[in-house]
């Protein structure tokens, strides 16, 4: 460890540790941080997706969560290297969410993360990093996720045996700094997961910030973003549409599988060139023949046929709805008097299954899903009267 240089072995009468070169001892027997400039801060205090240009120690890596006080470091000006003991976040594994703090983009979109040591003299390039606050839950005694993308120490870290809930699955991955310093990060996806937003990379990265609602990534453990923050939108009530209206807007997913039709819902528009609702969001569904749906369905065309249709090439995404149309049920729920939901069924997506949905006994539905062009799946169901 250190340099064959041996004029910076002694200073002020005192041997340096940190300048002689020696073989790895047995235990360590210094601590390279001392005396270097330090702040403290918690990661919890950046905006998800903000530019990260300190170093993290590496025993707060891997035992500190995003709401722990941890010391940070400055990068080497000269070198670019973060300090012995410490990293500046890990490289980013394209389609993955790794650690908390993720580094390699460079303005072009493109990764590459390269440490390296020359006569004596380290260089490192990082290129952006970013935080990405994962928030995803350990399975054990309600821990929080660690910095390094982690639900465990790395001596009880391995891949799909990490601490995680049964959904969340992860890779154990290790990286070692400039300084030879070793350390363990996760990889993780949902089990069951989509390939999200598109493979062009010169949009991952806006305004020191990076773009989450653009980068290309298998479906995390939980979401841990909102697509549609920032989106422009109004509010309004189904109930004040007349019956069999037009409908022009976008309901987000969690109020179609949650509000009734007098309840005041967020309204989003569809973009203008794709046709399309935003992310996290539908137009209503596609008209099934002879049965009632949802409370807002579509397809209609104008000589009264029926079609509905959306699809992806080469990253552009295109929506044809057709006309939608208000259609108040007024269905009556079998328990304590709930009301319809807007996607046509009497209970939430996990416990609604063909005629097994909260409806009055004369009431038959089938339990159906529909997939939006961003991959979001929800549930809607179709009904028709026990003597119909």
């Amino acid at each position: 460890e250190n340099t064959a240089v041996t004029s910076d072995d002694q200073a002020s009468d005192m041997l340096q540790l940190g300048k002689l070169q020696y073989y790895t001892p047995c235990v360590q027997i210094w601590d390279p941080l001392t005396g270097v400039e330090k702040t403290t801060g918690k990661l919890a205090d950046y905006a998800q997706g903000a530019k990260f240009d300190k170093c993290i120690k590496i025993t707060d890596w891997e035992t500190k969560s995003v709401d722990d006080e941890i010391d940070l470091y400055s990068r080497d000006a000269s070198t670019g290297c973060c300090p012995d003991n410490t990293v500046p976040g890990v490289k980013h594994y394209t389609d993955y969410w790794g650690a908390q703090v993720e580094c390699g983009w460079k303005a072009d979109g493109a990764v590459a993360f390269s440490t390296g040591t020359s006569n004596g003299a380290n260089t490192c390039t990082y290129n952006n990093c970013f935080v990405i606050k994962l928030g995803t839950e350990c399975a054990t005694d309600g821990s929080k996720l660690l910095l390094n993308g982690c639900c465990a120490a790395p001596a009880s870290c391995a891949t799909n045996a990490c601490g995680f809930e049964s959904t969340c699955k992860n890779y154990a991955n290790s990286m070692t700094n400039v300084f030879g310093d070793s350390t363990e990060y996760c990889r993780t996806y949902h089990s069951t997961y989509n390939v999200e937003n598109t493979a062009v990379t010169s949009d991952d990265q806006a305004s020191d910030m990076l773009q989450l609602g653009k980068l290309q990534y298998y479906t995390p453990c939980v979401q841990i973003w909102d697509p549609l923050t920032g989106v422009e939108k109004t509010t309004g009530k189904l109930a004040d549409y007349a019956q069999g209206a037009k409908f022009d807007k976008c309901i987000k997913i969690t109020d179609w599988e949650t509000k009734s039709v007098d309840d005041e819902i967020d309204l989003y528009s569809r973009d203008a060139s794709t046709g399309c609702c935003p992310d996290n969001t539908v137009p209503g569904v596609k008209h099934y023949t002879d049965y009632w749906g949802a409370q807002v369905e579509c397809g209609w065309k104008a000589d009264g046929a029926v079609a509905f249709s959306t699809g992806t090439s080469n990253g552009a995404n295109t929506c044809t709805y057709n006309n939608c149309f208000v259609i108040k049920l007024g269905t009556e729920c079998a328990t304590d008097g709930s009301k319809l939901l807007l996607n046509g069924c009497c209970a939430a997506p996990a416990s609604c299954a063909t005629n097994a949905c909260g409806f009055e006994s004369t009431c038959k539905n089938y339990a159906n899903s529909m997939t939006n062009v961003f991959g979001d799946s929800t549930e809607y169901c179709r009904t028709y009267h026990s003597t119909y």
